[in-house]
Protein backbone atom coordinates (compact mmCIF):
# COMPACT_ATOMS: atom_id res chain seq x y z
CA UNK A 1 0.00 0.00 0.00
CA UNK A 2 0.95 3.31 -0.99
CA UNK A 3 0.85 6.91 0.78
CA UNK A 4 1.59 10.23 -0.41
CA UNK A 5 4.00 12.17 1.80
CA UNK A 6 6.05 15.22 2.32
CA UNK A 7 8.21 16.86 5.07
CA UNK A 8 7.54 19.88 5.77
CA UNK A 9 8.31 23.12 8.96
CA UNK A 10 5.65 23.88 10.54
CA UNK A 11 4.75 27.73 11.40
CA UNK A 12 3.09 28.28 14.78
CA UNK A 13 -0.48 29.52 15.08
CA UNK A 14 -0.28 32.88 16.07
CA UNK A 15 1.88 33.79 12.71
CA UNK A 16 -0.78 32.20 10.57
CA UNK A 17 -3.04 34.35 11.86
CA UNK A 18 -0.79 37.59 11.50
CA UNK A 19 -0.47 36.54 7.63
CA UNK A 20 -3.99 36.33 7.10
CA UNK A 21 -4.78 39.13 8.87
CA UNK A 22 -2.71 41.08 6.55
CA UNK A 23 -4.06 39.82 3.90
CA UNK A 24 -7.68 39.89 4.73
CA UNK A 25 -7.02 43.61 5.77
CA UNK A 26 -6.40 44.44 1.97
CA UNK A 27 -8.24 41.68 0.27
CA UNK A 28 -12.20 41.96 1.68
CA UNK A 29 -12.40 42.22 -2.21
CA UNK A 30 -11.20 38.72 -3.28
CA UNK A 31 -13.51 36.51 -1.23
CA UNK A 32 -13.63 34.64 -4.73
CA UNK A 33 -10.48 33.63 -4.63
CA UNK A 34 -9.82 29.25 -3.13
CA UNK A 35 -7.17 30.52 -0.17
CA UNK A 36 -5.41 27.90 1.64
CA UNK A 37 -7.03 26.41 4.44
CA UNK A 38 -5.43 27.38 7.71
CA UNK A 39 -4.28 24.12 8.62
CA UNK A 40 -2.55 23.17 5.18
CA UNK A 41 -0.06 26.51 5.66
CA UNK A 42 3.38 25.27 6.11
CA UNK A 43 6.68 25.07 4.20
CA UNK A 44 7.24 22.26 2.34
CA UNK A 45 10.93 20.85 2.50
CA UNK A 46 10.44 17.45 0.61
CA UNK A 47 7.53 16.63 -1.85
CA UNK A 48 7.84 12.53 -1.79
CA UNK A 49 4.98 11.55 -3.66
CA UNK A 50 3.46 8.29 -3.60
CA UNK A 51 5.29 6.07 -1.20
CA UNK A 52 5.90 2.11 -0.12
CA UNK A 53 3.98 2.47 3.04
CA UNK A 54 7.04 -0.08 4.21
CA UNK A 55 9.43 3.24 3.86
CA UNK A 56 7.93 5.39 6.37
CA UNK A 57 10.30 4.18 9.33
CA UNK A 58 13.07 5.13 7.35
CA UNK A 59 11.55 8.27 6.47
CA UNK A 60 11.04 9.18 10.45
CA UNK A 61 14.31 8.17 10.98
CA UNK A 62 16.15 10.24 8.01
CA UNK A 63 14.11 13.07 9.61
CA UNK A 64 14.90 12.43 13.38
CA UNK A 65 18.53 12.53 12.09
CA UNK A 66 18.52 15.37 10.37
CA UNK A 67 16.29 17.26 13.20
CA UNK A 68 18.40 16.42 15.85
CA UNK A 69 21.86 18.00 14.00
CA UNK A 70 19.97 21.45 14.41
CA UNK A 71 18.90 23.99 16.99
CA UNK A 72 15.61 25.85 16.62
CA UNK A 73 15.94 29.09 13.99
CA UNK A 74 14.84 32.28 13.20
CA UNK A 75 12.29 31.99 10.27
CA UNK A 76 11.82 36.02 8.71
CA UNK A 77 8.67 36.77 6.40
CA UNK A 78 9.82 38.58 3.48
CA UNK A 79 7.42 39.35 0.53
CA UNK A 80 4.54 38.35 -1.35
CA UNK A 81 5.46 36.60 -4.76
CA UNK A 82 4.07 34.37 -7.38
CA UNK A 83 4.48 31.23 -9.43
CA UNK A 84 3.42 31.51 -12.78
CA UNK A 85 2.08 28.81 -15.30
CA UNK A 86 1.95 30.52 -19.25
CA UNK A 87 2.84 33.99 -18.09
CA UNK A 88 -0.17 33.95 -16.13
CA UNK A 89 -0.32 33.83 -12.09
CA UNK A 90 -1.25 30.54 -10.74
CA UNK A 91 -0.14 30.90 -6.95
CA UNK A 92 -0.08 33.44 -4.48
CA UNK A 93 2.81 32.56 -1.61
CA UNK A 94 5.01 34.41 0.80
CA UNK A 95 8.12 33.92 0.97
CA UNK A 96 10.85 34.30 3.45
CA UNK A 97 14.84 36.26 3.85
CA UNK A 98 17.91 34.09 2.62
CA UNK A 99 17.61 30.80 5.79
CA UNK A 100 20.75 29.01 5.58
CA UNK A 101 19.06 26.83 7.81
CA UNK A 102 16.27 25.72 6.47
CA UNK A 103 18.51 24.98 3.20
CA UNK A 104 21.29 22.88 5.04
CA UNK A 105 17.86 21.10 6.36
CA UNK A 106 16.49 20.46 2.80
CA UNK A 107 20.03 19.56 1.63
CA UNK A 108 20.48 16.54 4.21
CA UNK A 109 17.11 15.26 3.71
CA UNK A 110 17.72 15.16 0.18
CA UNK A 111 21.19 13.65 0.51
CA UNK A 112 19.56 10.73 3.37
CA UNK A 113 16.56 9.74 1.48
CA UNK A 114 18.22 9.79 -1.88
CA UNK A 115 20.21 6.86 -0.16
CA UNK A 116 17.15 4.97 0.26
CA UNK A 117 15.63 5.24 -3.13
CA UNK A 118 13.89 8.86 -3.65
CA UNK A 119 15.41 11.40 -6.63
CA UNK A 120 16.95 14.28 -5.78
CA UNK A 121 14.72 17.57 -6.85
CA UNK A 122 15.71 18.52 -9.77
CA UNK A 123 14.07 22.43 -9.03
CA UNK A 124 15.68 24.93 -6.65
CA UNK A 125 13.88 25.15 -3.25
CA UNK A 126 12.43 28.02 -2.57
CA UNK A 127 11.26 28.24 0.74
CA UNK A 128 7.37 29.37 0.75
CA UNK A 129 3.88 29.31 2.25
CA UNK A 130 1.14 28.62 -0.45
CA UNK A 131 -1.80 31.00 0.19
CA UNK A 132 -3.70 31.37 -3.19
CA UNK A 133 -4.48 28.77 -6.30
CA UNK A 134 -5.42 31.29 -9.12
CA UNK A 135 -8.00 29.45 -11.25
CA UNK A 136 -9.79 32.45 -12.67
CA UNK A 137 -7.81 34.72 -15.28
CA UNK A 138 -10.20 37.79 -15.50
CA UNK A 139 -9.48 38.33 -12.09
CA UNK A 140 -5.21 38.52 -12.60
CA UNK A 141 -5.75 42.41 -12.51
CA UNK A 142 -6.80 42.18 -8.61
CA UNK A 143 -3.53 40.95 -7.91
CA UNK A 144 -1.18 43.48 -8.25
CA UNK A 145 -1.92 45.35 -5.11
CA UNK A 146 -0.19 42.20 -3.16
CA UNK A 147 3.05 43.51 -4.72
CA UNK A 148 2.77 46.36 -2.49
CA UNK A 149 1.65 44.27 0.68
CA UNK A 150 4.85 43.59 3.00
CA UNK A 151 5.03 40.87 6.39
CA UNK A 152 9.20 41.88 6.91
CA UNK A 153 8.39 42.50 10.49
CA UNK A 154 7.09 38.95 10.95
CA UNK A 155 9.38 36.17 12.20
CA UNK A 156 8.87 33.33 14.66
CA UNK A 157 11.81 30.32 15.73
CA UNK A 158 10.95 27.18 13.93
CA UNK A 159 10.10 24.20 15.89
CA UNK A 160 9.09 21.34 14.14
CA UNK A 161 9.82 19.28 11.06
CA UNK A 162 6.59 16.89 10.21
CA UNK A 163 6.14 14.11 8.17
CA UNK A 164 2.70 14.48 6.66
CA UNK A 165 0.25 12.45 4.73
CA UNK A 166 -1.81 14.26 2.11
CA UNK A 167 -4.96 12.17 0.99
CA UNK A 168 -6.83 13.61 -2.44
CA UNK A 169 -10.26 14.12 -2.29
CA UNK A 170 -12.35 15.87 -4.84
CA UNK A 171 -12.96 19.00 -2.18
CA UNK A 172 -9.51 19.36 -2.01
CA UNK A 173 -6.52 17.98 -0.13
CA UNK A 174 -6.41 16.68 3.56
CA UNK A 175 -3.52 16.65 5.76
CA UNK A 176 -2.77 14.26 8.41
CA UNK A 177 0.67 14.42 10.61
CA UNK A 178 2.36 11.09 10.74
CA UNK A 179 5.57 12.87 12.82
CA UNK A 180 6.06 15.53 14.48
CA UNK A 181 9.58 15.56 15.27
CA UNK A 182 11.05 18.53 17.62
CA UNK A 183 14.16 20.83 16.22
CA UNK A 184 16.19 20.78 19.31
Amino acid sequence: MKSRLFIALEIPDCIIEKIEGALRKECKKYNSFRWEKKEKLHFTIKFLGDVENKLIPDIKRIICETAGGFKPFSVDFKKFGFFYRNRKPAVLWVGIKNNPDMIKIFQELEEKLFEIGFEKEKRKFIPHLTLLRIKEENKFELLNNFFNLSVEDLSYQSGYISLIKSTLRREGSEYQTLERIKII
